[in-house]
């Protein structure tokens, strides 16, 4: 039965590597961190073929092991930050979020990533390793430490790279490359904005004046290329005297959208623990403000469906979270990826489940 498991688990994998060749268009997703003085905010587009998805509210002091699923699995924290995330495949698998500290961790397809190998590190998937810094990173320079006891596994994870910003204004592109962490941060970064080419391929772009492509391209590499370049530009024209930045950090991402594939439009504003989304279910704007929940974990989590008809502060609307709600979400969006729909129903029951291993560590 073991056996079987991992073969199911290594053909899901094989199925995401085929889909990556077959598509000209895989998760073109768009990042930036917008800087001023007094403030700090960070915007994203996630771009996919669905939009379903959860905004949770995850809890402080909660120890973790990692999914069952995984054999020899050996990763177990206890949370120290509380945090809110969105998530679209379970929740504790974000695509992105931001913690009590101040720091947000935002993932995007690349092709081209290499893992590290297996060694004596702690091992996680790529998106249960954003949770992990949700839980445990104060600021940018947590994550790029972390690279020495912890390490995304490739035999779980798909091909991703990650901007990450803290309340300080510091900023990283952190990329895995030829089995090593490559970070690109201080006098490195020169723009902080990402897409879905390398951080230094982008950046050789945008000095190369030549180019007459736009962000419509059909082309794959054109597209991201361009979106970068736009996004990397806007950021370095803000002009804080004439629009409010979070505003100003919609217009970046309505800049830089693709059409018909862009689900969620998020801004977190780091500097006032707020973060605004839009997706494209429901373009009304919406606001949480995270300073105004319990996060110690003697409260129970707590989630909204991302496509709430609601507007506003929609804070007050969040209910508590149940196992039911979290397998409806992982069957329906597993189901609906072409990659994943085939993924085997034990593992998305465990998948539905995991939270349930989570122990409430408050004294």
């Amino acid at each position: 039965m073991q056996t079987s498991k991992r073969m199911i688990k290594k053909l899901t994998f094989l199925f995401i590597i085929v889909f990556v060749f077959l598509s000209s268009e895989v998760w073109p997703c768009t990042t930036f961190c917008l800087r001023t003085q007094d403030r700090v905010v960070f915007g994203r587009n996630y771009d996919w073929d669905i939009g379903d998805g959860l905004v949770v509210i995850n809890k402080r002091n909660v120890e973790k092991n990692l999914l069952s699923s995984f054999p020899k699995a050996n990763s177990k924290w206890v949370s120290r930050y509380g945090s809110i995330s969105f998530n679209q495949y379970g929740v504790d698998a974000p695509m992105d979020g931001l913690n009590e500290a101040g720091l947000v961790v935002a993932q995007m397809w690349l092709d081209g990533t290499r893992y590290p190998k297996a060694d004596s590190r702690s091992r996680v998937g790529a998106l249960s390793w954003i949770q992990y810094h949700l839980d445990n990173s104060a600021n940018v320079q947590d994550v790029i430490e972390s690279d020495k006891k912890i390490r995304i596994d490739p035999e779980i994870s798909a091909p991703l790279h990650f901007l990450v910003c803290d309340i300080s204004g510091q900023v990283a592109v952190i990329e895995f490359l030829d089995e090593k962490m490559v970070v690109h941060t201080g006098k490195n970064l020169t723009y902080a904005a990402l897409a879905n080419s390398t951080y230094s391929a982008s950046l050789r772009y945008l000095k190369d004046k030549k180019s007459k492509s736009t962000s419509r391209d059909r082309s794959w590499t054109a597209n991201s290329m361009n979106r970068f370049a736009k996004a990397a530009e806007m950021v370095a024209t803000y002009e804080p005297q004439k629009s409010d930045i979070v505003d100003y950090g919609f217009e970046v991402l309505q800049a830089v959208n693709s059409p018909g594939r862009t689900q969620w439009s998020i801004v977190y504003d780091i500097t006032n623990f707020r973060v605004s989304f839009k997706t494209k279910q429901q373009p009304t704007r919406k606001t949480v403000h995270l300073k105004e929940f319990q996060l110690n974990c003697q409260s129970p989590m707590e989630i909204i469906d991302i496509n709430s008809t609601n507007s506003g502060d929609i804070s007050k609307f969040f209910t508590t979270y149940t196992t039911q709600t979290n397998k409806d979400l992982i069957y329906k969006t597993y189901k609906n990826t072409p990659f994943l729909q085939y993924t085997a129903d034990y593992f998305l029951n465990d998948k539905a489940k995991y939270p349930e291993s989570f122990r409430c560590m408050q004294n």
